[in-house]
């Protein structure tokens, strides 16, 4: 055997690795485009239109994960479209404790520690409050834009007033 055959026998087998692999990769590649393609779509759809059509609540069901996976103050969104109406955020408003001790120098102490303690709970009440309301309009968006079909778009738009009846959207405040 010459150095030239001992040089095509090391190359030879390596490539018929390669080729096996890349065949390996096309099958996997395939398979996933099948499964995808066998995929539900997570959209609202008019009444009787679209492939692979889910349910309205397996479509809420994915918002829903979608918005508690991914964004700050997601769950307060979330229970509003479970709930399919907007939290009443002042029943979440903290309450200001008053001391009871007797003592008055220890009532006083005991008085500014739950006034610190207020404070701080209000403030993350307002901050909790101001990223809710300003996530109602980023859900109403991302359900729009990601959620909804299409046809299902302009038929809501053809409503005209259409935002006024979605629960995410208050119109009374602006």
């Amino acid at each position: 055997m010459n150095l030239l055959e001992e040089e095509e026998e090391e190359i030879f087998p390596s490539e018929v690795e390669d080729t096996t692999e890349a065949a390996a990769d096309e099958e996997v590649d395939t398979a996933t485009l099948r499964k995808k393609s066998a995929e539900k779509e997570y959209k609202f759809h008019p009444h009787g239109s679209g492939k692979n059509i889910t349910s309205f609540s397996q479509t809420l069901n994915e918002i829903v994960l979608s918005i508690q996976k991914s964004w700050d103050g997601g769950k307060d969104v979330a229970d509003t479209l479970e709930a399919r109406e907007k939290i009443d955020m002042k029943k979440e408003r903290p309450q200001r404790e008053q001391s009871m001790e007797s003592d008055a120098k220890m009532n006083a102490l005991e008085q500014e520690s739950l006034d610190m303690a207020y404070k701080e709970e209000y403030k993350r009440y307002l901050g909790r409050t101001d990223l809710y309301e300003k996530n109602l309009p980023k859900a109403l968006a991302l359900i729009m834009k990601n959620y909804c079909t299409i046809q299902m778009v302009i038929r809501l738009k053809e409503i005209g007033d259409y935002e006024s009846g979605v629960m995410c959207v208050d119109t009374e405040d602006t």
